[in-house]
């Protein structure tokens, strides 16, 4: 079944999060984090051009609650 692009990069984001907290590594491999999002490698890069790309997506949530905390 196709999920929409949106869709599936939030799939990939959630996935390395997931790994992230469960493996405490701030890049997870990359065969593992397929596996977790359902997605094959070429979508992976499709969406992000490399893993620290990819750390930088995951962390804008956490920042982004940090930031408009600081804003308040």
């Amino acid at each position: 079944m196709d999920r929409p692009a949106s869709n599936t990069r939030l799939a990939i984001v959630a996935a390395f999060n997931r790994l992230v907290l469960s493996t405490r590594r701030a890049r997870p491999p990359v065969a593992p984090l397929l596996r977790e999002a359902g997605v094959a490698r070429s979508t992976l890069y499709s969406h992000f051009d490399d893993r620290d790309a990819l750390l930088l997506e995951a962390m804008k949530g956490p920042l982004s609650v940090l930031a408009d905390a600081l804003m308040s």
